[in-house]
């Protein structure tokens, strides 16, 4: 049993090593994402624009520059919106609803990083290969776990491996593997999760019905104001994060807010309203979601690293880098004892 456990551990280690190693590595530049854009963004510096901005800035830029598909309100610490502009472009948005850049997808490092984390620049396809990745990596830790326990009493660590001989290196990857099976679990378990847990989200909100909404004309930049008043009234105290305006069928904007310290970051805080009227069709507060989805939309928290600051994301960069490296050491040192013919690992004699 413990020999098909390590070929399995092993031989599947082998193959994954380089994009488990590319995966952890995208994941730890995403966490300081909005870091990357305050360092490189004008204006991003600035003081978080007030909500009685965000009308004003949204109407001003949809007259200017066309029509926006999706809106990310500036973050705590960010001086900047997001928009997503209907021809796919996308652009940082100062508080006076003026673009201060604007770029398209893959041409920030951020956005490369963050892409190729969730679904290796492959689109739909590549998502569901991620998935099947961070279940592999759950399977990798428990494997992991019980090869290691024979060997406990053996166990050292050191931020680097003694040497690069085979042997060092798979200490190294035993023990810092045994170090941090908890986080590298969880963080396995919540990505898989985005990918395959749809099913059970959707099960969790079974108690939430939200009315399809029709449409009440063409939209037009002057809804935002009424658009905006209508979500703060219908979710006091709650920060807006998010809006989308209704497509070219029709129907409402939706726009979407996080309590304050709330665990969910995404924020299931959401309100339906009809631009042409200002009036709410529905409204849901997560206060009427169930404890599973509040736990399941805390996944997100956890994965990305915002429940404690930058502290966590700190630990977390660590996480990844040592993950990368323990993939790379153990795909390595299997790779030399197992495959490298033996004349290539002996050492070259030195001419006399």
């Amino acid at each position: 049993m413990m020999a098909a456990i390590r070929w399995a551990h092993a031989w599947s280690g082998l193959f994954l090593a380089v994009v488990v190693a590319l995966m952890a590595l995208s994941g730890g530049v995403s966490l300081f994402g909005k870091e990357i854009i305050r360092l490189t963004v004008p204006g991003a510096q600035a003081e978080t624009p007030d909500p009685s901005t965000y009308a004003d800035a949204l109407a001003r830029f949809e007259r200017e520059q066309g029509p926006v598909a999706y809106v990310n309100f500036a973050e705590p610490g960010l001086g900047v919106h997001t928009f997503l502009m209907k021809d796919q472009q996308i652009a940082f948005v100062n508080a006076a609803g003026e673009p201060v850049e604007t770029w398209r997808s893959y041409q920030r490092f951020e956005d490369v990083a963050y892409t190729f984390h969730h679904s290796f620049l492959l689109g739909g396809k590549g998502s569901t290969l991620n998935g099947l990745v961070g279940l592999a990596m759950v399977a990798f830790v428990v494997t992991g776990i019980i090869l290691w326990a024979p060997a406990w009493r053996a166990f050292s660590l050191a931020l680097t491996p003694k040497s690069m001989r085979p042997p060092d290196l798979i200490a190294y990857h035993r023990n810092w593997g045994m170090v941090l099976a908890i986080p590298i679990l969880a963080q396995a378990l919540t990505g898989a999760f985005f990918h395959f847990g749809a099913p059970l989200a959707k099960a969790a909100r079974a108690n939430i019905s939200v009315p399809e909404v029709a449409s009440t004309g063409p939209r037009s930049p002057d809804d935002w104001a009424r658009v905006i008043a209508a979500a703060e009234t219908a979710m006091p105290g709650v920060r807006l994060r998010s809006a989308l305006p209704p497509g070219p069928a029709g129907g409402a904007y939706e726009v979407r807010g996080v309590r304050p310290g709330a665990w969910d970051v995404e924020g299931h805080n959401f309100v339906l309203v009809e631009g042409a009227s200002g009036a709410v069709a529905a409204a849901v507060h997560d206060d009427e979601l169930t404890f599973w989805a509040r736990f399941f939309g805390g996944f997100l928290t956890l994965h990305s690293g915002r429940f404690g600051g930058m502290a966590a994301k700190i630990f977390l960069a660590f996480v990844a880098i040592a993950l990368a490296a323990m993939s790379l050491y153990g795909g390595w040192s299997f790779f030399v004892r197992r495959i490298l013919p033996r004349e290539a690992r002996r050492p070259k004699a030195r001419p006399a």
